[in-house]
């Protein structure tokens, strides 16, 4: 007699037989089993690499907040520190981890993928590409692991596509459409047009021909930073608009708990009375346990000179307030000081902006360019109330702001840094009021640090505004991504407004109560820090304002503005990754113009010949200076009101400003070839 059981399997058999049969007609059917089979047979790996997934995040969330100091010191630190630096690595690991198990599942492709996120892994985690915790070493890794989980999801994805159309209805006209249209894409990313990459300001071209043996920048076989322009503008989803945004009190309070529930009006300690140890890495704690309430009696008895505050409504949202002092006692020594010796220029506005090559300027700058191009020398038709001259030239040493700040402000070199003239200093000394602002929590365009400050001799500007661009509601401590701070690739709003708009108000406040005195301005702007390379497009407008501003009320024949940056864009997006020849390029080919109002043929001379931050040094110098000439440390630089000998500039010139990589940084033929 034959059992029951065995007769039941049989039937069994028979029933999948069919049904493998039936999925075999149906390949609709069979590419939902294949789908549910995947995520059947490897669960358990997919739910190890969600739980460690969480775990990333519990990590990242504990790594939120930590230490000030650089990374030896927080480690040394009796806190809870070294837990907060264990978790930054721990959340690189296990997210790593969690993508290894994901895409290993179903063996796809795991001999490529384990090696190359392992080499990952090692890069993101001991690569530090910044000064300390709080520096955009940790911000670049994570954005550049965001990028590859973008790139990744998106494989996965066709992927799965493919599977679906296993039909063979479908797969020859995919493959043929995939043989077609990938090749095309590759192809147009590869050879985007650079036609328009040598042009500056009126369609002046860079010129290779004036001298046989000078400098000569090679145009670049590959443009991709203009084929991506507008791809990654992040600041279109949500941030289009500045109100209600980027100022919370809680977060204010969360770091500067004394001023938990004591009032509504604050202000902000004055940078200019810190020195020595307060400059450097604890200089955003410093400021940050310094903000204060006030009221009028206070007020009187507060240190430094207070000029920026914030003020919260009752329903705790915040409005900057800036009210810049006029320091008549320091006025009437410094005119003491200016009557007894002429200067060429009363009047020198220097605007920097960190991170931004000349081309990239004309990517970005339609309104700022036309303005410069209504008084260019160059241009037949140009107005006379001024003369604009763009350097095509002007060479960045390596992609680091330090390398170039040092020789602009300092005139001294990372290599011998003593020996240099310190520009604010000299302007001190011969009457000046000197102003700084900008964006950024620094006391200067780099961070201050014991190897930084070697040799400088930092001079303190008589005004400014910094101390407000350390709230870590713009800057939070350590925090490096949240999608706001200075290297967000998003727009970079404060208390309601764009975060360079404090930046512009105590610009125009600086011009208008020291209207008719010997003055000097320096404003820094860091929006173009970022790794989509979009941020910066809302800085136009703004600066084309204030430019007209200064046109229609202050600029005269003894005013002098200079526009400039410290090397292009070195932050790892898209571009970085693809590393295309436009990218390489601009990194060590900065922004430079100058505005003056008479003609100048050495300027204009000048424009097409190799110049450097040295350069730009002597020329402050010299409109400090009437009629004297200066020479940076090793004849490096000299007044561009001078004709600069083209044969004698050479990178072997500059070898050690280089760092010795004058190969891959000098932009110079037969440097770049």
């Amino acid at each position: 007699m034959t059992d029951l059981s065995t007769i039941n399997q049989k039937k069994w058999k028979e029933v999948k037989v069919s049904q493998k049969k039936e999925n075999d007609k149906n390949p609709k059917i069979n590419v939902e089993e294949k789908i549910k089979s995947f995520f059947q047979k490897d669960r358990i790996k997919i739910y190890i690499s969600i739980l460690l997934f969480l775990l990333s995040i519990f990590f990242y969330y504990l790594s939120l907040e930590g230490c000030f100091k650089e990374e030896y010191e927080c480690l040394a630190s009796k806190k809870i520190i070294f837990f907060k630096i264990l978790a930054v690595k721990l959340i690189i690991s296990f997210f790593i981890s969690s993508l290894l198990l994901f895409f290993t599942s179903k063996n796809i492709l795991p001999k490529f993928l384990f090696p190359f996120f392992i080499v990952i892994y090692i890069i993101m985690t001991f690569c530090q590409n910044g000064y300390d915790l709080r520096d955009h070493g940790r911000y670049n890794r994570e954005l550049f692991l965001i990028f590859n989980i973008i790139l990744y999801c998106i494989y996965q994805i066709i992927y799965l596509f493919i599977i679906y159309l296993k039909n063979k209805k479908y797969i020859k006209c995919t493959i043929l459409l995939s043989v077609i249209l990938i090749p095309m894409l590759f192809y147009k990313i590869r050879t985007q047009d650079c036609s328009n990459w040598d042009i500056g300001i009126g369609n002046i071209k860079i010129n290779n021909d004036i001298e046989k043996d000078a400098c000569k920048i090679k145009k670049p076989k590959y443009c991709t930073i203009d084929f991506f322009d507008g791809v990654f503008d992040l600041s279109k989803f949500g941030s289009k608009k500045c109100e209600g945004k980027g100022g919370k009190r809680e977060t204010l309070e969360s770091i500067s708990t004394q001023i938990k529930n004591k009032g509504n009006y604050f202000v902000f300690p004055d940078a200019s009375t810190y020195t020595g140890e307060s400059m450097k890495s604890t200089f955003q704690s410093i400021v940050l346990s310094e903000i204060a309430p006030v009221n009028n009696e206070t007020l009187q008895n507060f240190k430094g000179k207070p000029e920026v505050f914030l003020k919260f409504d009752n329903n705790n949202h915040g409005t900057v307030e800036i009210k810049l002092q006029k320091q008549d006692k320091l006025l009437e020594e410094r005119r003491k000081i200016a009557s007894k010796n002429s200067v060429k220029y009363e009047t020198i506005i220097f605007i920097y902006i960190d991170a931004l090559s000349r081309r990239h300027f004309h990517r970005k700058f339609p309104k700022t360019v036309n303005f410069l191009n209504k008084y260019l020398i160059d241009n037949k038709n140009k107005l006379k109330q001024a003369s604009s001259y763009q350097f095509f030239k002007y060479l960045n040493f390596r992609d680091n702001t330090y390398m170039n700040v040092l020789p602009m402000f300092y005139g001294g070199s990372v290599y011998g840094q003593t020996g240099g003239i310190n520009i604010i200093r000299h302007f001190k000394e011969i009457g000046y009021i000197t102003a700084f602002t900008q964006n950024n929590c620094e006391k200067d365009a780099f961070q201050i640090t014991d190897w930084s400050a070697e040799g400088i001799e930092y001079e303190n500007y008589d005004h400014e505004s910094i101390s407000l661009f350390c709230d870590p509601n713009y800057h939070p401590p350590v925090a490096t991504w949240k999608g706001i701070g200075k290297f967000s690739p998003i727009r970079k709003c404060f208390y309601d407004y764009d975060s360079f708009k404090y930046v512009f108000d105590y610009g125009y406040q600086f011009l208008k109560v020291y209207e008719n005195e010997r003055k000097f301005l320096r404003m820094g702007i860091i929006d173009a820090h970022e790794s989509t390379m979009e941020v910066v497009k809302y800085l136009d407008q703004p600066l084309f304002d204030f430019l007209e501003f200064v046109m229609n009320n202050y600029f005269n024949e003894k005013t002098a503005i200079f526009i400039a940056s410290d090397h292009g864009n070195n932050m790892l997006g898209i571009n970085f990754m693809l590393q295309s020849d436009d990218f390489t390029y601009e990194k060590s080919l900065g922004l430079f113009s100058i505005i003056i109002e008479k003609e100048n043929e050495n300027l204009q001379y000048n424009q097409q010949r190799l110049i450097t931050a040295y350069d730009i040094h002597d020329t402050l110098l010299y409109m400090g200076k009437y009629n004297e000439k200066y020479k940076s440390r090793e004849n490096k630089g000299q007044s561009l009101f001078e004709k600069v000998d083209g044969l004698n500039r050479t990178c072997d010139k500059y070898y050690n400003d280089f760092d010795g990589d004058r190969n891959v940084f000098c932009t110079c033929v037969p440097f770049n070839e």
